[in-house]
């Protein structure tokens, strides 16, 4: 069961992948490993960061998996930066 504390949902599907090792993970745990990663993706630059995790974000929020919107600061700031950059799919 999902529960929820003051309408915000405290558990999704990828949370429950990572079991016991998410519940006792501290959300600042949880920022230095999105940064982490998203540096890794931006080959090493931490410009830029920023906007891969508000893109993330907002399409976790489009695809249901998480029900909470970016705010919307995050949303008009970073608005489609990433995924505008992608080569287009063959």
């Amino acid at each position: 069961m999902t529960t929820t504390m003051r309408g915000v949902k405290l558990s999704n599907e990828y949370a429950k992948l990572l079991g016991p090792l998410y519940t006792g993970m501290p959300k600042a745990v949880i920022a230095a490993i999105a940064v982490s990663f998203a540096n890794r993706i931006n080959e090493g630059v931490f410009d830029g960061v920023e906007c891969l995790i508000a893109d993330e974000w907002q399409a976790l929020y489009e695809n249901g998996i998480v029900p909470q919107r970016p705010p919307s600061e995050l949303r008009y700031k970073f608005a489609g930066s990433s995924r505008d950059k992608q080569e287009p799919q063959p």
